[in-house]
């Protein structure tokens, strides 16, 4: 449906769980070590602060994917800096799969897999979520679904076709069927009509 799936509000002292922070001084990477008051004592200069928590989140298959830099910044002798640094959106897309009550009446989902040519998901009813990074904008998905007792309906043995997706961006894949046309006439046998069809 393409909404954004996750909106964050920043807040004062917020603090950064499952994020990596990588400090640059002139392009170089500088170590450093946050107390656990999320402070840290740095020499003076002019500093940029990223944040990704791109492990924590398996690479953006795992959760929502968030990374981002801070403007630069100057760090002066003898005084304290604070820093914004504005993650933005996920960087990374979500997929869900509805099952509309007409599908579950006639049909028990069996598997349905994500692709995005690097990883393969499957979504489950337990696990009706997942998450790529929005490298590629295409996924292939693989569909089978048993065809309940009593149903009328045919299995659905691989049936395939892709999604679009994008980074920030949740996408939602409904399971529906939909009778057969009214208008369909069935000529038995093999026979012919030769007037209008109304």
């Amino acid at each position: 449906s393409g909404e954004e799936f996750v909106k964050v509000e920043t807040r004062a002292g917020q603090t950064l769980n499952g994020f990596a922070l990588t400090l640059k001084k002139s392009g170089q990477e500088v170590e450093f070590e946050l107390n656990e008051s999320g402070q840290a004592i740095i020499e003076a200069g002019t500093y940029t602060l990223s944040a990704t928590n791109s492990g924590a989140v398996d690479g953006g298959y795992g959760a929502p994917l968030y990374s981002g830099t801070s403007e630069a910044f100057i760090i002066n002798a003898g005084e304290t800096t604070n820093v914004t640094l504005d993650l933005g959106a996920p960087k990374n897309a979500k997929v869900t799969v509805v099952l509309r009550d007409e599908f579950t009446a006639k049909y028990s989902l069996e598997t349905l897999s994500l692709s995005d040519g690097i990883r393969t998901q499957q979504i489950r009813k337990d696990v009706p979520a997942a998450f790529f990074p929005a490298t590629n904008t295409t996924l292939n998905y693989t569909l089978t679904a048993a065809a309940k007792k009593d149903s009328h309906v045919q299995d659905i043995t691989n049936a395939t076709g892709t999604v679009t997706i994008e980074a920030g961006k949740h996408t939602t894949i409904t399971l529906g069927i939909s009778p057969i046309d009214n208008d369909l006439i069935i000529i038995p046998n093999g026979g012919t009509h030769t007037g209008e069809f109304q």
